[in-house]
């Protein structure tokens, strides 16, 4: 007897990544923007260039992160769905005891 009830819905979950995906499109125009106006454009300055695609590492962390978010919030609803029909259940065995105890005449 597994009532199945979604309460809330899961678009924070997709606009947190979307959000997360927009930060990290947006990361590299705005550093190459930086670059071309206030460093000279020497092989140097450019390494900073390179080294803002370890962004993508941040991306990739960003979605784990909201991964294992999602996943526990999940969980703690299915325990509480969980608790829920355990107590239903008990409350069902306990009206059948009584029933077949009034009916034996105890």
């Amino acid at each position: 007897m597994c009532t199945t009830k979604r309460s809330g819905s899961n678009w924070w979950v997709i606009g947190l990544a979307l959000f997360l995906l927009g930060i990290w499109l947006f990361w590299q125009p705005l550093i190459s923007l930086y670059l071309k106006l206030f460093s000279p454009s020497d092989l140097n300055n450019r390494g900073v260039l390179g080294d803002s695609y370890g962004s993508l590492n941040c991306l990739f962390a960003g979605f784990a992160l909201l991964g294992v978010v999602y996943t526990m919030f999940s969980q703690i609803r299915e325990t509480k769905e969980r608790e829920a029909d355990k107590r239903l259940q008990e409350f069902a065995k306990a009206g059948a005891r009584q029933a077949v105890a009034a009916a034996s005449g105890l």
